[in-house]
């Protein structure tokens, strides 16, 4: 039961960290109502993709894929700034992540 509680709170926090660190270090549109929404929104639908590999068992590159993909969309329409830093920004940070955990096992 503990090991599924820490489960859930660390597939809760993950999203948080991602959505947060590209809404800190990026430029945000004024208004800020739409900020919170979009990074809500976002965080909201990591936790479930994370959430929802935790519980059922699949490739993890179908994971990886989707949670990438999320970072990619929320980067491009919540964000604004340079192109090419709201496409790579998300992928240097979970690719950095990746290693990490690849380094941990």
């Amino acid at each position: 039961m503990l090991d599924i509680i820490i489960e859930i709170v660390t597939d809760l926090f993950q999203p948080l960290m991602f959505c947060g660190f590209l809404y800190l270090f990026m430029e945000k549109p004024d208004n800020r109502k739409r900020n919170v929404i979009c990074f809500l929104l976002f965080s909201t639908v990591m936790f479930g993709i994370l959430l929802y590999s935790s519980l059922v068992e699949y490739y993890m590159i179908i994971n990886d894929l989707m949670f990438l993909a999320v970072l990619e969309i929320y980067s491009l329409l919540c964000l604004r700034g340079n192109i090419f830093s709201r496409i790579f920004m998300p992928c240097l940070l979970y690719t950095s992540d990746a290693a990490d955990e690849a380094r941990s096992v």
